[in-house]
């Protein structure tokens, strides 16, 4: 019988420094000799992820509510899920993506200010992507923990066009926080400080600290 691959997902606010510890796995992944594919979400350019861009972009008119916004990156995701995902971890190679499920709970969840129904959404959210929709789950997800105000900085320092997540403080800083609270309710989730005392630790630290992570799931 094919042993299924593993999936990690590298999730965490923006700035915090996903697209390079994915580049890490992907080199360390290619040193241990271990198949591997990666992806980042949203894709950008699929059409299945056209309404998320839209969004993104300010397109939309008015407030969308959490669960609306959630719906345009749960389809770009069960497009590459049933596509791609779930067959590629089936033959056997593995998988890191950039951004997951947990994405959207962190930036959709963040929007929600009363604690009980910020909860009822993670529920929904986990019951939507993972029970109606039966994308593949991930074995782990990583969050990369950084301070907002740090986060804030590092869009910045990009000097690239900024979404509207990415332009609004106050929603990096919401964001912030409701990961730090998904790490403690989460299963299969793993919280990593990249700047313990407000120091930013270097990529390879921080890498190190996720293969860690990435290969007790390979071991088991």
């Amino acid at each position: 019988m094919q042993k299924r691959g593993i999936f990690i997902v590298i999730d965490g606010v923006d700035g915090s420094g996903k697209q390079t510890q994915k580049d890490l796995l992907i080199e360390r992944f290619k040193k241990e000799g271990l198949p591997l594919e990666t992806v980042s979400f949203p894709r950008y350019g699929n059409p299945a992820a056209s309404s998320v861009e839209k969004y993104l972009q300010g397109k939309y008119p008015g407030k969308l509510l959490p669960e609306q916004a959630s719906l345009f990156f749960a389809a770009d995701r069960l497009d590459w899920s049933l596509t791609i995902g779930e067959p590629t971890i089936a033959s056997g190679t593995n998988i890191v993506a950039d951004r997951y499920v947990l994405s959207n709970m962190g930036h959709q969840g963040g929007k929600i200010n009363n604690f009980e129904l910020r909860r009822l959404f993670f529920g929904w959210e986990n019951e939507l992507e993972f029970g109606a929709l039966q994308l593949v789950r991930p074995d782990l997800n990583i969050i990369l923990h950084i301070p907002a105000t740090m986060s804030e900085a590092l869009v910045t320092s990009r000097g690239a066009a900024k979404d509207i997540h990415e332009a609004d403080p106050e929603h990096l800083r919401r964001a912030e926080e409701t990961y730090l609270e998904l790490a403690q309710i989460m299963p299969k989730t793993k919280l990593i400080e990249c700047a313990p005392e407000g120091t930013m630790l270097s990529r390879e630290a921080v890498h190190e600290l996720v293969w860690t992570e990435v290969r007790q799931q390979l071991e088991r």
